[in-house]
């Protein structure tokens, strides 16, 4: 009975990936029908099957059988199977007939109609993160790391402190991505896309543009300007927009403090870790010596991406970092450094309260193999990992098989990480300028091409609210600058690129503009006060 379903499986991941929100949504039981009051003839009629307390699992299986209308019965091989592999899985020991029990005690009834909301209600007897996803998720959950694109990530430069100039420079080039492919580097900075000139256009310009992208829209064409040495030069390209593995890490550079900020998404792409590498050794090269690494917000991933990342920041090799175990087994299986990190002055790690797992793993590590100083809020304390597979069907389940443990057996799980300095971000009210010129569906005629006037002054502070001009363009003629912000504004909010106002468009700016009458920002004290603690 145990191996009735090898067939079944077709595995795709047996790792210890930790559980998205998607599969923590998914795996929420869903409310069971009262079939008490039919008989049985009118309960399998309806294709339910009531389930009395001497019922054995063999028995459920093959009652379960006689109204399965599935292809090879796979609904009832699944549920049999979902049995069997939270035995062998699940980290508490259980039997197959144990789970089955509970699942009749709780849920007395199955819809053979409705089998995926019965497998939901099975993986809800176990804990909160082990879940099953039916097939409509699979290519969400497992390909998430990927997208069509260029494999480019930008970062703006508003101080023109961190990259030379101000301007929209590339921050990092995706491996084997058309961008690689064309030659594109770090550092290279954007002066065109897709025709645009964004040269002199805060970073909100090149949002605009790519939003505006179709899924047919299969190329685009940019320009990039690279500085080498005391020669400047120009490259226009046209990139191909394809299924890319995404980067899952951006970074910030602070020049003043020889700092800088990694910013880290998420624990799923198992290059990230050489990336890092590679990167560290060229910050650190340049003077950067103080790293910042920012897990907040960060959900988690796979643990083996993880421990590698961790390593990033360990020069030695083989040092004891962590172990998953299980209920009566601490050491199932033990992760340790894999040495040729990079070491830095000072390391500094951002949690908040949504910062889990792999996240927590990373940080609590850091903290006691690299010196690191943990700053923000309280973790959320989920040091456990599940094992996931994915069946023929295209059906997804994982099963909480490990609890994460220290390299001194102990455990953050159900407790979280409490940060060395512990500080929240502040929400604070937006300051309105109460002194903005007169601008409304009247006087906007005047604001034309060439125009020097107030009302020019009142569309460019505007434009300029909204972050598609900078302020030092603000001068009340309508230039070139005025048209670029006018006709980025346009594409954002999806309407005719024209760079000429319209009464539509002056509608929505003034409906934009009065959301920042009543609207909050958020103060990153966290940020501040790690810049504030290096010297």
């Amino acid at each position: 009975m145990k191996r009735i379903l090898t067939a079944l499986l077709l595995v795709i991941v047996l790792s210890l990936t930790l559980v998205t929100a998607l599969a923590d949504e998914a795996a929420q039981p869903e409310e069971t029908l009262d079939y008490s009051e039919m008989s049985d003839i009118e309960r399998l009629a309806r294709g339910i099957v009531y389930i009395p307390e001497t019922m054995t699992l063999k028995d459920f299986y093959e009652t379960l059988k006689t109204v399965d209308e599935s292809e090879r019965y796979i609904n009832s091989d699944k549920f049999v199977y979902f049995c069997y592999a939270i035995e062998d899985l699940y980290y508490i020991p259980t039997t197959a007939e144990e789970i089955f029990r509970q699942y009749a005690e709780k849920f007395k009834y199955v819809d053979t109609k409705d089998m995926d909301t019965a497998y939901k209600n099975l993986f809800s007897l176990l804990d909160k993160y082990s879940y099953y996803l039916p097939p409509q998720y699979y290519d969400s959950f497992w390909n998430s790391t990927t997208a069509k694109g260029v494999g480019i990530t930008f970062v703006y430069d508003e101080t023109g402190d961190a990259w030379g100039s101000v301007g929209t420079f590339v921050e990092g080039v995706a491996p084997g991505s058309t961008a690689a492919a064309m030659g594109i580097r770090t550092g290279d900075r954007l002066t065109s896309l897709m025709g645009y000139d964004v040269s002199s256009s805060p970073f909100s310009a090149v949002q605009a543009i790519l939003s505006s992208l179709g899924e047919d829209d299969n190329y685009i064409e940019l320009k990039y300007e690279r500085i080498d040495g005391e020669e400047i030069s120009e490259t226009d390209v046209t990139l191909e927009r394809r299924s890319t593995v995404f980067r899952e890490f951006s970074f910030h550079l602070y020049p003043n403090d020889r700092a800088f900020v990694l910013q880290l998404s998420s624990f799923k792409n198992p290059n990230t870790y050489l990336q890092l590498i590679e990167r560290f050794k060229e910050l650190k090269e340049l003077g950067y010596v103080n790293a910042i690494l920012d897990l907040r917000d960060n959900s988690g991933g796979d643990v083996y991406v993880a421990s590698n990342i961790i390593s990033a920041f360990i020069e030695d090799e083989d040092v004891p970092l962590f172990s998953m175990g299980r209920e009566g087994k601490l050491n199932y299986h033990g992760f340790k450094s894999n040495g040729g990190g990079v070491e830095f002055d000072t390391l500094h790690v951002l949690v908040n309260e949504n910062t889990a797992s792999s996240a927590e793993i990373t940080a609590l590590c850091l903290k006691q193999h690299a010196g690191a100083t943990l700053v923000g809020k309280k973790t959320v304390g989920k040091a456990v990992a599940q094992s996931a597979a994915t069946l023929i069907d295209d059906s997804t389940y994982g099963i909480t098989t490990f609890v994460a443990y220290d390299y001194r057996g102990q455990t953050y799980n159900e407790k979280g990480l409490m940060p060395t300095v512990y500080l929240d971000n502040p929400r604070v009210k937006f300051e309105f300028p109460t002194d903005l010129e007169w601008f409304n569906y009247i006087n906007y005629v005047e604001a034309v091409d060439g125009a020097e006037n107030e009302v020019v002054t009142a569309l460019e502070r505007r434009l300029e609210l909204m972050g598609f001009m900078r302020g030092e363009f603000v001068d009340g003629k309508w230039d070139e600058h005025t048209t670029n912000a006018v006709t980025f504004l346009q594409l954002s909010v999806g309407q005719e690129p024209t760079g000429a106002l319209t009464l539509p468009l002056v509608n929505s700016i003034t409906d934009i503009v009065n959301t920042y009458k009543d609207s909050y920002y958020t103060v990153d004290n966290q940020l501040n006060a790690v810049l504030g603690r290096i010297y």
